[in-house]
């Protein structure tokens, strides 16, 4: 029997974090309501290294009420020749569109195997009128009492349990949606996730659970994100066209979804179009980036893309965009992962985590998995040893210890032993 340790160190500190706009000028919008058939328009977006590229499109109409209520979208139809090859791919999520000089929004929809290349752009003022209130902050949990055994690995650990029956339902429920009957919808555009560090076969298995929340795994596709200081920004940092990369890893692993910034209005950001996950306050890394190539394909085309500087936080995901401010700070969740591997070698991995009550759990699985998947057998009689020791800023470090006997899949058995207590804490 092969036994083999694992230790973890993690250190969290909780803020609650708000943001108010002044309301902007729209001088330079164009409104919906001008908005006529056969109309030309300019759009913008990288299709490689760092500088956008101008392309051509066509306005076909305006779908009142079409994504949500009250919000509606300009149909468009993407000119060129290459997209005729490529279509509306992933990753242009935020493209500016021009009509007359003046913003009309950020491409933000398409239809998937359509034979031309239609989609929908999200106007520009319901991208910033969205965040113009004051957001209210998510109520913070109460106090309150955990025992080991409700976080320890077996049939009674209830709330875990039923965080991941959730997730699974939400993520077939998606996926089921998304392939119903063929019926053709115009939907959000995927965000492209690219994942270094983490083999294919790990990455298949959570693939469900990010596609339930709008995101297109592809592995080992693009560079590592880096952990370096902010980069002061200039009039060239995240203009209107340029990618623009979330990391929600980075280090030792790179996990990081990429988009197009569609306005800057000075340090204020405006992107993508289309949620990223939803959460209203956010307080993710903001990073610029470079893309490598658009990668066709008759499913889904899509942007190869990785994080380059840190410029500053997504300080905000709601329904028609993401928002962000350049020079600020993300709060991460910074990870030691160390490996005792069954020969006795030692294997010390850091990298840092968004601090997010739904995706936390599931990357510190997945940084597990990923871990024992590439020095330790997945099938046969195994011993694990579990050390995780959890830092929260003015409170005592928490230790827990288990040991675990399994002799299928070690690999899944640790990721959920390590993503139960961080579960616990962040719901």
């Amino acid at each position: 029997m092969k036994r083999w340790g694992i230790s973890f160190c993690l250190l969290l500190a909780f803020t609650v974090a708000a943001f108010a706009q002044a309301k902007p000028s729209a001088d330079n919008f164009f409104p919906v309501e001008q908005v006529k058939p056969g109309m030309k328009a300019i759009g913008y977006t990288v299709f490689e290294g760092r500088e956008p590229r101008k392309f051509e499109l066509e306005l076909l109409g305006v779908l009142t009420g079409a994504m949500n209520p009250g919000q509606s979208a300009v149909l468009v139809k993407l000119l060129g020749e290459e997209f005729q090859h490529i279509g509306v791919f992933a990753g242009m999520s935020g493209s500016p569109v021009y009509v007359d000089g003046k913003l009309l929004g950020a491409v933000a929809f398409g239809y998937q195997f359509s034979k031309d290349a239609i989609g929908g752009v999200t106007p520009i003022k319901d991208m910033v009128d969205i965040f113009e209130q004051k957001e209210k902050a998510a109520p913070t949990n109460q106090p309150r009492s955990i025992s080991f055994s409700e976080i320890a690995l077996n049939d009674d650990a209830p709330e875990f349990k039923t965080f991941v029956e959730d997730f699974t339902r939400k993520a077939a429920g998606a996926v089921a949606a998304s392939n119903a009957g063929g019926v053709p919808a115009l939907k959000r555009l995927a965000t492209p996730l690219a994942i270094t560090g983490v083999a294919p076969e790990v990455i298949a298995k959570f693939a469900p659970q990010f596609q339930a929340l709008g995101f297109y795994p592809v592995a080992g596709m693009a560079g590592a994100a880096p952990i370096s200081e902010m980069k002061k920004s200039d009039a060239n940092t995240l203009k209107p066209g340029s990618t623009i990369v979330v990391p929600l890893i980075r280090g030792d692993f790179s996990i990081s979804a990429a988009g197009t910034v569609t306005w800057r209005d000075g340090n204020k950001i405006y992107a993508f179009g289309h949620p990223f996950l939803s959460i209203g306050v956010s307080d993710f890394p903001m990073n610029e980036g470079e893309v490598i190539t658009v990668l066709p394909s008759q499913a889904n085309s899509f942007k190869i893309a990785y994080p380059t500087a840190q410029v500053g936080a997504m300080l905000g995901d709601r329904s028609t965009a993401i928002y962000g401010e350049l020079g600020k700070t993300a709060q991460m969740l910074p990870v030691e992962l160390n490996l005792r591997t069954s020969r006795g070698e030692l294997k010390p991995y850091k990298f840092d985590m968004v601090v997010d009550r739904f995706l936390t759990p599931i990357l510190m699985q997945m940084t597990v998995m990923a871990v024992l998947g590439g020095s330790e057998r997945t099938i046969g009689d195994s011993t694990l040893q579990i050390r995780q020791q959890l830092s929260v800023k003015g409170q005592p470090d928490i230790t827990l210890e288990n040991r675990l006997s399994t002799s299928m899949n070690a690999p899944m058995a640790a990721a959920l032993a390590a993503g139960q207590p961080l579960s616990a804490l962040l719901n």
